[in-house]
């Protein structure tokens, strides 16, 4: 039973700290069979640019759902990361058990977008990690400066005296005040690399056309008329 219990554990344990990668190489790979059906089977047809943008587009649905999943919750962050901490130092003078007062609270409160990883931050520190290692296994995924800042008073704070449910509140109230340095100027400037890479994309498509779907093909223009004619070899 402690065996199944140990496997399923590292099971979850992979697949949330590889959730993303493993998104980005399904997407990677669905974007490369329809690319692979629209040269085999619609190379000919009139629908082939559309199948075969449509497999682009899929290759890189992936990463575009983890930049929007990972922006909501940085955002969930800025707003309940707070209130989450203030609801842990509450439950910890309660139960002076840091893995009951997460699990307590991940059951029976609501933080956004965010109240998946708080569960498994619970779930985490119950399998033994403290909560400066949970916490910092979170912001891997996340990478937020929200977490980041209350790791670093978390560090300090605990080589005070002060008791661990006074520290969180602590931290709390600094969270509240606290904003990420550049958030939205980052967030736009992700935005306009991402755009711009994808406008690259577009050119280098454009050009390379003959290397990618094959040199079997003879364009010419007629006044704002546009023939692909092709020839089977």
């Amino acid at each position: 039973m402690a065996d199944i219990k140990s496997f399923n554990r590292k099971v979850n344990l992979f697949f949330y700290n590889n959730e993303y990668t493993i998104l980005n190489i399904a997407g990677i790979i669905c974007g490369l069979i329809i690319i692979w059906i629209a040269n085999e089977y619609f190379i000919d047809r009139k629908l082939y640019y559309l199948v075969f943008f449509f497999g682009l587009l899929i290759g890189a649905l992936g990463f575009a759902i983890e930049y929007y999943i990972k922006s909501e919750k940085r955002k969930a962050l800025e707003s309940e990361f707070s209130y989450f901490l203030y609801d842990l130092s509450k439950e910890y003078k309660k139960t002076n058990n840091l893995s009951l007062a997460l699990s307590n609270i991940s059951e029976h409160n609501f933080y956004g977008d965010i109240t998946a990883d708080i569960k498994r931050l619970a779930s985490r520190v119950s399998w033994g990690d403290s909560f400066e290692e949970a916490l910092e296994a979170i912001n891997k995924n996340i990478d937020s400066q929200v977490i980041s800042h209350a790791l670093v008073l978390l560090s300090t704070l605990k080589k005070s005296a002060v008791s661990y449910d006074v520290i969180l509140k602590n931290i709390s109230n600094d969270l509240r005040v606290f904003k990420g340095d550049g958030r939205s100027s980052k967030y736009f400037s992700n935005l306009f690399y991402l755009s711009l890479f994808f406008y690259f994309v577009f050119l280098f498509v454009l050009l390379y056309i003959d290397y990618i779907i094959g040199s079997n093909f003879l364009w010419s223009a007629s006044g704002n008329i546009i023939t692909r004619t092709y020839f089977d070899n």
